[in-house]
């Protein structure tokens, strides 16, 4: 696969996050309802991404990799977790980003999986920057019913 195929692939993977973006202001009646499982399906798609960039450098024998890549990850994760910080979201997507280019024989399993990451993670970057309002929502719904009545 050439650099421009890589590379084109790579760009169409990190639109999750401009699709989750879509998502949360198409319905933004769900966030509040579901925000605690898309951090639980963020948490659980980041992890899937570190334990296969793990396994792809355990199978070509880069144990220092394998321990440096883990070690960041746990870092930046937990920091993440604690603080929301959209720097550290960048640097996570990046540092996925970065696995996929270096492990090309897990690339559309990589691309995959980082698409599938972006789109809660880019709901959830919505609802936190207030892109989406789930109360303002709410506030325009009562209103409706308000005047309908």
């Amino acid at each position: 696969m050439s650099l421009f195929t890589q590379l084109l692939i790579l760009l169409i993977a990190l639109t999750g996050v401009g699709f989750g973006i879509l998502l949360a202001y198409i319905a933004p009646e769900e966030m509040a309802p579901g925000k605690k499982y898309l951090q639980w399906l963020r948490t659980g798609l980041g992890w899937a991404l570190v334990l296969i960039a793990g396994y792809g450098w355990m199978k070509q024998e880069n144990y220092f990799t394998v321990i440096a890549f883990l070690t960041i990850m746990l870092v930046v994760s937990t920091t993440l977790w604690k603080t929301g910080s959209l720097w550290l979201e960048a640097a996570l997507m990046l540092t996925f980003a970065a696995a996929y280019l270096l492990l090309p024989e897990l690339q559309l399993l990589f691309a995959s999986l980082i698409f599938l990451y972006g789109l809660p993670t880019g709901t959830l970057i919505a609802e936190r920057v207030g892109i989406v309002k789930y109360e303002e929502h709410l506030d325009k719904k009562s209103n409706l019913h308000h005047h309908e009545t």
